[in-house]
């Protein structure tokens, strides 16, 4: 009873924030990168007809290693909207659509979030206010690469990492720092199902 009793004073009068639910919303495998700058900086040293794909390891830029990479295996698709005219792309990416399957494109997704949960405990166990504070960031990073010109004369699947050469680079993109607080409010608490039943009744609303 005196647990209880503690432990309700505690939630009352100083929330017991580290008894807060937390949540990390990443991959299982490290990403290799740290945050949204490490991705920037490495991603700047890709140099068009230059880095090969053996360089783009180097930086961390793997495709089968950095979880969640798409390989595109048909450029068109992602560089040429509806409607819209090869001519109208930039020359590498023109090129890269030209080529067809001899050009191979990466589609990097590196991302990182945290959700905390903030506020009262008493009132968030009641559901009467529940605050979720969600930090982190997230890139994306299009890789285009086509053999180089010294590539060996066999299937494409043959060629050596250091026989394909990037062309066309888009990106990276996205967020570097995320930071987004939702509150979720209802006064009905443990009895909001009744809303249901009362459409009158106020209501759950989120900020």
């Amino acid at each position: 009873m005196r647990q209880l009793v503690s432990l309700l004073m505690c939630v009352v009068l100083v929330g017991c924030s580290n008894m807060m639910p937390r949540t990390n919303l990443t991959t299982s495998k490290p990403l290799g990168f740290e945050n949204y700058d490490e991705v920037q900086n490495k991603a700047s040293k890709i140099v068009p007809h230059v880095t090969t794909e053996k360089d783009l390891k180097d930086l961390g830029f793997d495709a089968e290693v950095v979880p969640n990479t798409q390989i595109i295996r048909e450029p068109k698709r992602t560089l040429l909207r509806d409607g819209e005219r090869v001519e109208t792309l930039p020359e590498a990416a023109q090129l890269c659509v030209i080529e067809g399957e001899r050009c191979k494109g990466y589609r990097f997704y590196l991302h990182e979030e945290d959700t905390e949960g903030e506020g009262n405990l008493l009132l968030r166990l009641v559901r009467i206010k529940v605050i979720d504070v969600t930090t982190g960031w997230e890139a994306i990073l299009y890789v285009y690469l086509i053999p180089s010109f010294n590539a060996r004369p066999v299937p494409l699947h043959q060629l050596r990492d250091d026989e394909w050469v990037v062309v066309y680079v888009v990106g990276p993109e996205g967020t570097p720092n995320i930071d987004e607080k939702k509150t979720r409010t209802n006064l009905l608490g443990p009895f909001q199902t009744l809303d249901q039943v009362f459409p009158g009744l106020p209501n759950a609303n989120t900020n």
